[in-house]
């Protein structure tokens, strides 16, 4: 799904000045889906590269099997798994240990808030033309990130998995350490920053570029929970949405939020207690 409006299309690393159309900007998503099918990594990149010519030059890749061999359905976060974030006004760090898991699998997002607004990995950059005509970061420009890995740094610690690696079937393996690609998660590599945004299955990417693509904004969050608030609440994602009918959902939201924290009440065990303020929000 794009509003992309950038029409230089440029496949390459490297353009003329005069070229890029200075007043060119666009946005969009870019569903995950199931990445345990098997062409999950093409896919993903057809719709990548259908974005248009970006300072970023970004390419799907497989991440390699990671799961506790004791207990097959829980994801193993690697202690070599390292993430990283950078504010705007800031330098760079590693994440905690304690906020690595939820970058590389939301389930237990989607069980413990099914409705969420969490973004699970960011990526905010500039980029700008070298003499050379390569494109490089915009070292003087505002970046910042969170959640990512450093492409160079994962495949030496063996993160990573080939573009033509197996897909490993979690219910036949021996172990974490089984070659072959994650079923569960994929990855997004820019080359020119060098900075990896990890994207677990059924996930959305979503894309800002401006600046002929010389400026550029990815980040993820979870597709299942933007399909259910779609479902509950379809005209805050009309285009010609009223703003004051938003706002009106906002407040009826509020007070149904405000009814449940102030009676101390069990969504699970009462899924129907959001009638008692006249409305019955859904999870389906």
């Amino acid at each position: 799904m794009s509003n992309n409006r950038n029409n230089d299309g440029m496949p390459e690393e490297t353009m003329q000045t005069d070229e890029l159309n200075a007043d060119s900007f666009g946005d969009g998503m870019i569903e995950i889906g199931d990445t345990r099918l098997p062409d999950a990594v093409i896919r993903v990149q057809k719709e990548v590269d259908a974005i248009g010519w970006l300072g970023a030059d970004m390419r799907v890749i497989g991440m390699a099997y990671f799961r506790n061999p004791d207990v097959f359905w829980k994801r193993r976060v690697p202690e070599k798994l390292n993430l990283y974030e950078k504010r705007i006004d800031g330098h760079e760090r590693r994440m905690p240990n304690s906020r690595r898991a939820r970058a590389v699998d939301m389930s237990a997002i989607r069980r413990d808030c099914p409705i969420n607004h969490d973004t699970t990995a960011e990526l905010f950059m500039s980029y700008r033309q070298n003499e050379d005509g390569r494109i490089v970061v915009d070292e003087t420009d505002r970046s910042a990130y969170w959640g990512v890995m450093r492409h160079a740094e994962a495949s030496c610690d063996g993160l990573l998995a080939d573009p033509d690696a197996p897909i490993v079937d979690p219910w036949k393996s021996d172990g974490p350490e089984v070659p072959g690609r994650d079923p569960g998660l994929l990855a997004l590599w820019d080359r020119i920053s060098g900075l990896v945004i990890p994207l677990p299955s059924r996930s959305l990417l979503i894309y800002r570029f401006w600046k002929p693509g010389m400026g550029v904004d990815l980040y993820v969050v979870d597709e299942e929970s933007l399909r259910i608030q779609q479902h509950n609440h379809p005209e805050c994602f009309d285009e010609s949405a009223d703003e004051r009918l938003i706002q009106r959902e906002i407040d009826v939201c509020e007070a149904e939020l405000a009814y449940v924290i102030g009676h101390n009440i069990n969504l699970r065990q009462h899924p129907d207690a959001y009638e008692n303020v006249g409305r019955k929000e859904t999870l389906q």
